[in-house]
């Protein structure tokens, strides 16, 4: 596996749309119904021993204790999530990347870490890129639906982007040679290829 550097930096936040009460039921201690979805992406969010842990639920577990706020997450693909989280009155996203197709559509909190997406290609495929209008000539690019990197891609006029559900996937594509390049985080992916057995 070999990195290709042009590092695209985001900030990841919690994101939220708006709140209003639940008047279901007026003898809450808390005058909200809110509801939280997020993705399988260590080191950020991810279930381990059927818990939930991460950096960000442990950060959002720590201001729900203090606010006297239910905190129970429901974990699905990143595309579901999203989509979920669109649709639903008082729900909670995280962890997720601000851009600006994003910025409007989301009222947010943080942002408590940085990513610096990178393009990842087999070792054994020797691509050489001057700029990242190079890649767009390539025959294919691994992307996840939704993800803040692909919605860059595609607003660059990327073409050639094959959609994955999971990263897990898509690496295994990548190493088999079926795409040449897949943009990610080297924190998560490091952690998707220890989960395959691999460096």
């Amino acid at each position: 596996m070999k990195r290709i550097f042009f590092v695209f930096t985001l900030l990841f936040a919690l994101v939220f749309i708006q709140c209003q009460k639940d008047n279901s039921d007026n003898n809450s201690s808390y005058p909200y119904s809110l509801a939280f979805y997020t993705e399988q992406y260590k080191p950020f969010n991810y279930v381990e021993n059927n818990q939930l842990t991460g950096l960000a639920p442990e950060i959002l577990r720590e201001i729900c204790a203090q606010l006297n706020i239910p905190f129970d997450a429901e974990t699905l693909p990143w595309d579901q999530a999203y989509t979920k989280t669109l649709e639903t009155e008082n729900a909670i996203l995280f962890s997720t990347a601000l851009n600006a197709e994003r910025s409007d559509k989301f009222k947010w909190a943080g942002p408590y870490a940085s990513l610096d997406w990178q393009l990842y290609s087999s070792s054994e495929n020797h691509i050489i890129l001057n700029s990242l209008d190079d890649a767009k000539s390539l025959g294919s690019i691994g992307v996840l639906k939704d993800y803040a990197i692909t919605q860059y891609l595609e607003a660059q006029g990327f073409q050639n982007l094959v959609y994955f559900a999971n990263e897990t996937k898509a690496l295994s594509e990548l190493l088999a040679g079926n795409i040449e390049l897949f943009p990610s985080v080297r924190l998560s992916i490091e952690s998707s290829l220890k989960e395959m057995g691999l460096t």
